[in-house]
Protein backbone atom coordinates (compact mmCIF):
# COMPACT_ATOMS: atom_id res chain seq x y z
CA UNK A 1 0.00 0.00 0.00
CA UNK A 2 1.18 3.51 -0.80
CA UNK A 3 -1.39 5.89 0.70
CA UNK A 4 1.04 8.77 0.34
CA UNK A 5 0.18 8.74 -3.36
CA UNK A 6 -3.16 10.30 -2.48
CA UNK A 7 -1.49 13.54 -1.43
CA UNK A 8 1.01 16.05 -2.79
CA UNK A 9 4.39 16.29 -1.07
CA UNK A 10 3.35 19.47 0.73
CA UNK A 11 0.07 17.98 1.88
CA UNK A 12 1.87 14.91 3.22
CA UNK A 13 4.24 17.07 5.25
CA UNK A 14 1.34 19.05 6.70
CA UNK A 15 -0.53 15.85 7.54
CA UNK A 16 2.49 14.50 9.40
CA UNK A 17 3.11 17.76 11.26
CA UNK A 18 -0.56 18.34 12.15
CA UNK A 19 -1.56 14.74 12.79
CA UNK A 20 -4.13 14.38 10.01
CA UNK A 21 -5.80 11.20 8.72
CA UNK A 22 -2.77 10.13 6.68
CA UNK A 23 -0.62 10.38 9.80
CA UNK A 24 -3.17 8.32 11.73
CA UNK A 25 -3.24 5.66 9.02
CA UNK A 26 0.54 5.48 8.78
CA UNK A 27 0.83 5.28 12.57
CA UNK A 28 -1.73 2.47 12.64
CA UNK A 29 0.09 0.62 9.85
CA UNK A 30 3.45 0.94 11.63
CA UNK A 31 2.04 -0.44 14.88
CA UNK A 32 0.26 -3.31 13.10
CA UNK A 33 3.40 -4.17 11.14
CA UNK A 34 5.47 -4.07 14.31
CA UNK A 35 3.72 -7.18 15.56
CA UNK A 36 5.70 -9.30 13.11
CA UNK A 37 9.01 -8.45 14.78
CA UNK A 38 8.04 -7.56 18.36
CA UNK A 39 5.61 -8.44 21.15
CA UNK A 40 2.98 -5.96 19.85
CA UNK A 41 -0.43 -7.59 19.54
CA UNK A 42 -3.68 -6.23 18.09
CA UNK A 43 -4.83 -5.30 21.61
CA UNK A 44 -1.90 -2.84 21.63
CA UNK A 45 -3.10 -1.02 18.49
CA UNK A 46 -3.90 2.69 18.76
CA UNK A 47 -7.66 2.34 18.33
CA UNK A 48 -8.15 6.10 18.56
CA UNK A 49 -5.86 6.61 15.55
CA UNK A 50 -7.63 3.80 13.69
CA UNK A 51 -11.02 5.38 14.37
CA UNK A 52 -9.84 8.85 13.29
CA UNK A 53 -8.35 7.50 10.07
CA UNK A 54 -11.50 5.47 9.41
CA UNK A 55 -13.61 8.63 9.32
CA UNK A 56 -11.48 9.81 6.36
CA UNK A 57 -10.66 6.56 4.53
CA UNK A 58 -14.17 5.31 3.85
CA UNK A 59 -13.47 2.99 0.95
CA UNK A 60 -10.89 0.87 -0.84
CA UNK A 61 -8.22 -1.35 0.59
CA UNK A 62 -7.06 1.23 3.13
CA UNK A 63 -10.60 1.62 4.46
CA UNK A 64 -10.90 -2.16 4.68
CA UNK A 65 -7.56 -2.57 6.44
CA UNK A 66 -8.43 -0.01 9.09
CA UNK A 67 -11.65 -1.79 9.94
CA UNK A 68 -9.98 -5.20 9.98
CA UNK A 69 -7.38 -3.82 12.41
CA UNK A 70 -10.22 -2.57 14.59
CA UNK A 71 -11.82 -6.02 14.44
CA UNK A 72 -8.57 -7.63 15.59
CA UNK A 73 -8.14 -5.02 18.33
CA UNK A 74 -11.52 -5.85 19.85
CA UNK A 75 -11.17 -9.61 19.35
CA UNK A 76 -7.83 -9.56 21.13
CA UNK A 77 -9.49 -7.75 24.03
CA UNK A 78 -12.33 -10.30 24.09
CA UNK A 79 -14.85 -7.58 23.24
CA UNK A 80 -16.95 -9.62 20.85
CA UNK A 81 -19.73 -7.03 20.57
CA UNK A 82 -17.42 -4.31 19.27
CA UNK A 83 -15.50 -6.81 17.14
CA UNK A 84 -18.76 -7.64 15.36
CA UNK A 85 -19.48 -3.95 14.79
CA UNK A 86 -16.01 -3.33 13.37
CA UNK A 87 -16.19 -6.41 11.15
CA UNK A 88 -19.62 -5.43 9.83
CA UNK A 89 -18.08 -2.10 8.80
CA UNK A 90 -15.22 -3.95 7.11
CA UNK A 91 -17.73 -6.09 5.22
CA UNK A 92 -19.55 -3.00 3.97
CA UNK A 93 -16.31 -1.50 2.64
CA UNK A 94 -15.46 -4.81 0.97
CA UNK A 95 -18.84 -5.11 -0.71
CA UNK A 96 -18.99 -1.51 -1.95
CA UNK A 97 -15.42 -0.66 -2.90
CA UNK A 98 -12.76 -3.25 -2.06
CA UNK A 99 -13.70 -6.58 -3.63
CA UNK A 100 -10.51 -6.58 -5.73
CA UNK A 101 -8.14 -7.28 -2.86
CA UNK A 102 -5.29 -9.74 -2.35
CA UNK A 103 -6.08 -13.30 -1.23
CA UNK A 104 -4.60 -12.74 2.25
CA UNK A 105 -7.25 -10.11 2.98
CA UNK A 106 -9.98 -12.39 1.64
CA UNK A 107 -8.68 -14.98 4.11
CA UNK A 108 -9.06 -12.46 6.93
CA UNK A 109 -12.70 -11.98 5.96
CA UNK A 110 -13.28 -15.74 5.94
CA UNK A 111 -11.76 -16.20 9.38
CA UNK A 112 -13.40 -13.18 10.98
CA UNK A 113 -16.84 -14.19 9.73
CA UNK A 114 -16.37 -17.39 11.73
CA UNK A 115 -14.67 -15.85 14.76
CA UNK A 116 -16.88 -12.80 15.31
CA UNK A 117 -20.33 -14.35 14.78
CA UNK A 118 -19.92 -17.96 13.61
CA UNK A 119 -21.57 -17.01 10.32
CA UNK A 120 -21.28 -20.09 8.12
CA UNK A 121 -22.94 -18.48 5.08
CA UNK A 122 -20.64 -15.44 5.09
CA UNK A 123 -17.64 -17.71 5.64
CA UNK A 124 -18.53 -19.68 2.51
CA UNK A 125 -19.13 -16.52 0.45
CA UNK A 126 -15.76 -15.00 1.34
CA UNK A 127 -14.00 -18.31 0.73
CA UNK A 128 -15.60 -18.52 -2.73
CA UNK A 129 -14.41 -14.95 -3.47
CA UNK A 130 -10.92 -15.91 -2.29
CA UNK A 131 -10.85 -18.80 -4.76
CA UNK A 132 -11.17 -16.38 -7.68
CA UNK A 133 -7.76 -14.92 -6.83
CA UNK A 134 -4.37 -16.27 -7.82
CA UNK A 135 -3.27 -18.67 -5.12
CA UNK A 136 -0.56 -17.60 -2.70
CA UNK A 137 1.76 -19.85 -0.71
CA UNK A 138 -0.15 -21.44 2.19
CA UNK A 139 0.38 -19.35 5.31
CA UNK A 140 -1.41 -18.91 8.63
CA UNK A 141 -4.23 -16.90 7.05
CA UNK A 142 -4.76 -19.56 4.38
CA UNK A 143 -4.92 -22.51 6.79
CA UNK A 144 -7.21 -20.68 9.19
CA UNK A 145 -9.50 -19.70 6.32
CA UNK A 146 -9.56 -23.26 5.01
CA UNK A 147 -10.37 -24.54 8.50
CA UNK A 148 -13.21 -22.01 8.84
CA UNK A 149 -14.57 -22.92 5.39
CA UNK A 150 -14.71 -26.65 6.14
CA UNK A 151 -16.38 -25.85 9.47
CA UNK A 152 -18.97 -23.78 7.58
CA UNK A 153 -19.59 -26.77 5.30
CA UNK A 154 -19.98 -29.09 8.33
CA UNK A 155 -16.92 -31.04 7.20
CA UNK A 156 -15.52 -31.39 10.69
CA UNK A 157 -12.82 -33.94 9.83
CA UNK A 158 -11.47 -31.71 7.06
CA UNK A 159 -11.75 -28.68 9.34
CA UNK A 160 -9.60 -30.46 11.91
CA UNK A 161 -7.05 -31.43 9.24
CA UNK A 162 -6.76 -27.81 8.08
CA UNK A 163 -6.57 -26.68 11.71
CA UNK A 164 -3.68 -29.09 12.36
CA UNK A 165 -1.84 -27.91 9.24
CA UNK A 166 -2.21 -24.32 10.43
CA UNK A 167 -1.12 -25.24 13.93
CA UNK A 168 1.97 -27.02 12.58
CA UNK A 169 2.77 -23.96 10.48
CA UNK A 170 2.38 -21.62 13.47
CA UNK A 171 4.52 -23.82 15.73
CA UNK A 172 7.52 -23.12 13.50
CA UNK A 173 7.09 -19.34 13.63
CA UNK A 174 8.84 -17.04 16.14
CA UNK A 175 7.28 -15.85 19.39
CA UNK A 176 6.02 -12.45 18.19
CA UNK A 177 2.87 -10.55 19.04
CA UNK A 178 1.29 -11.16 15.66
CA UNK A 179 2.03 -14.89 15.73
CA UNK A 180 0.77 -15.20 19.30
CA UNK A 181 -2.48 -13.49 18.30
CA UNK A 182 -2.80 -16.00 15.46
CA UNK A 183 -2.24 -18.80 17.97
CA UNK A 184 -5.14 -17.45 20.02
CA UNK A 185 -7.26 -17.40 16.86
CA UNK A 186 -6.31 -21.05 16.36
CA UNK A 187 -7.68 -21.78 19.81
CA UNK A 188 -10.90 -19.94 18.98
CA UNK A 189 -11.31 -21.91 15.75
CA UNK A 190 -10.77 -25.17 17.61
CA UNK A 191 -13.43 -24.14 20.12
CA UNK A 192 -15.88 -23.48 17.29
CA UNK A 193 -15.18 -26.94 15.84
CA UNK A 194 -15.56 -28.66 19.21
CA UNK A 195 -18.77 -26.80 19.96
CA UNK A 196 -20.24 -28.04 16.67
CA UNK A 197 -19.09 -31.57 17.39
CA UNK A 198 -20.76 -31.39 20.79
CA UNK A 199 -23.98 -30.07 19.28
CA UNK A 200 -24.06 -32.86 16.69
CA UNK A 201 -23.39 -35.52 19.31
CA UNK A 202 -26.61 -34.56 21.13
CA UNK A 203 -28.80 -34.73 17.99
CA UNK A 204 -30.87 -37.84 17.16
CA UNK A 205 -28.92 -40.30 15.02
CA UNK A 206 -31.30 -39.96 12.07
CA UNK A 207 -30.90 -36.18 12.00
CA UNK A 208 -27.10 -36.44 12.03
CA UNK A 209 -27.21 -38.97 9.19
CA UNK A 210 -29.43 -36.66 7.12
CA UNK A 211 -26.94 -33.82 7.62
CA UNK A 212 -24.00 -35.99 6.61
CA UNK A 213 -25.74 -37.08 3.41
CA UNK A 214 -26.42 -33.44 2.51
CA UNK A 215 -22.77 -32.38 2.78
CA UNK A 216 -20.94 -32.22 -0.58
CA UNK A 217 -18.02 -34.59 -0.92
Amino acid sequence: LRPEGLYSDGARILQILRGGPLYDYQRSARIAGGGYVSSIRPKDFDIAAIDRASTHFLSGEIGLLLRLWATEYYLDRDNLVQARVAFAQAEEVFKTSASDIRPSLHACLVVNAALTRRDAEATRIYWAAMQTKEAESPDTNYWQAKCAFHWAESRIILAREAWKAGNDHLSALPNTGSNNYDRDCQARLLQIIEDDEGAHSTEPAGQVHRQLRSVPG
